[in-house]
């Protein structure tokens, strides 16, 4: 997730008003970026998105300090760290039912292939859905990280189809408003020739000329 997103940004916002009551001062890396031999002391660390054998991660292990992860380690990761979690999985589900009641019958999913709860949930239950209801699961994994360009070119593959979907579900709002581009671009009428829902709302996604339906 990068800083594109409204939810990160969200999350930095309270992580630093937390931070500032308790005499603390918040420091922000990535595990792009940073290194051990460049990351400040630390008295605790909350990790977004974690993946195993993440640099941060184990850095913080190591200290041995308090950790709190936003996103739960996917299985298998070897660690045992206290998660914040997301029901993705139940959310999907809740979109593509709504989908079906509206009377959509060939949604398509935009995430990514990055080895985050998120991403593989999402796409685990709308595999699951597509097969529950005799539906190829039509899914295209935008590149690393999830940005507003990596959903506009997702989306684009998407309406390039011969049978084109009918709505598309981005499980990120930064992919979601590259999303509504692609269709914008297309030409194409929202909600009449097409849906798009996102999984995680914002007011740039409230603010575009037809506002774009999403979990909150």
């Amino acid at each position: 997730t990068g800083l594109d997103s409204a939810f990160l940004r969200d999350v930095l916002v309270g992580a630093a008003e937390g931070a500032m009551e308790a005499g603390y001062l918040l420091a922000v890396t990535s595990s792009r970026s940073a290194s051990r031999q460049t990351l400040p002391p630390l008295d605790g660390a909350l990790v977004v998105d974690p993946i195993g054998g993440d640099p941060l991660l184990e850095h913080a292990i190591t200290l041995g300090v308090p950790i709190v992860a936003l996103s739960a380690l996917l299985p298998g990761a070897d660690r045992n760290i206290p998660a914040v979690v997301s029901d993705y999985a139940t959310g999907i589900h809740e979109i593509l039912v709504h989908l079906a009641e509206e009377g959509y019958s060939r949604p398509a999913l935009i995430t990514t292939d990055a080895s985050v709860d998120f991403a593989v949930s999402s796409a685990d239950r709308f595999k699951q859905w597509s097969e529950e209801h005799g539906r190829r699961a039509a899914i295209r994994y935008a590149s690393e990280p999830p940005s507003v360009a990596s959903g506009y070119t997702a989306a684009l593959g998407l309406l390039a189809r011969k049978r084109r979907p009918d709505a598309i579900v981005a499980v990120t709002e930064p992919l979601a408003v590259g999303a509504y581009q692609a269709i914008h671009e297309a030409e194409l009428s929202m909600p009449d020739e097409i849906g798009l829902v996102s999984m995680t709302d914002s007011e740039r996604l409230r603010s575009t000329a037809v506002p774009v339906t999403a979990l909150d």
